[in-house]
């Protein structure tokens, strides 16, 4: 019974002392862009175990537990590009510095006159200008589609409708279901509740 007993209590001390060695090192840091002020809820994570913090609202994290070897620390942010650093055994506290995205833009080039479509695209073109719809003053889209050959429109919200239904050719003109509609170039329709519905009608004006 007694060597039983000290048995258990030698497993027992080797199991705290693997706890003990697998707990390894806190490190704890600060998220900062290139002002100097704090990042808050950075992504800071340890690329080789997947543990992850989120830095408070001074930009400040720790992470418990690190392994007392190299590791690879990465930080992401909204906003910030993705950094990573190299952290050393030696070194339990650090400082991350990340720079913000670059501003982009966007520009829209006419390619084209309406002259030049009706040659390049092929099938049918019909162009409204303005000149036409000064003449007919239509209260919405619908109004003014209605005088394109070949579109079906139809109203299921009544005049001014937030709903565009229009067809070609036949096709079923619920909410613009089969139709690609483009505002300066760009899709109107954002897919609502994953269907490219048309839920917006661009004013008329």
């Amino acid at each position: 019974m007694v060597l039983r007993a000290s048995c258990v209590s030698g497993i027992a001390f080797v199991l705290l002392f693997a706890v003990a060695t697998v707990q390894g090192r806190d490190v704890s840091g600060q998220v900062s862009d290139a002002s100097g002020h704090a990042v808050a809820r950075a992504r800071v994570e340890v690329a080789a175990t997947g543990t992850t913090v989120l830095s408070n609202r001074k930009g400040e994290f720790q992470i418990p537990g690190v392994p007392d070897e190299r590791f690879v620390l990465r930080v992401m942010a909204l906003d910030f590009e993705p950094v990573e650093v190299e952290v050393v055994p030696e070194i339990t506290e650090l400082e991350v510095e990340v720079t913000r995205l670059a501003a982009t833009s966007a520009s829209i080039q006419v390619v084209a006159s309406a002259d030049d479509l009706r040659a390049l695209i092929p099938g049918s073109v019909r162009v409204l200008n303005q000149q036409e719809l000064v003449a007919m003053k239509p209260i919405d889209s619908n109004e003014a589609l209605r005088r394109v050959p070949g579109i079906n429109v139809r109203e299921d919200s009544g005049p001014v409708g937030m709903r565009l239904n229009v067809g070609m050719r036949g096709l079923n003109p619920n909410r613009s279901r089969k139709v690609l509609m483009l505002e300066d170039g760009l899709p109107i329709a954002l897919a609502p509740y994953g269907e490219p519905d048309m839920y917006y009608s661009p004013p008329i004006e």
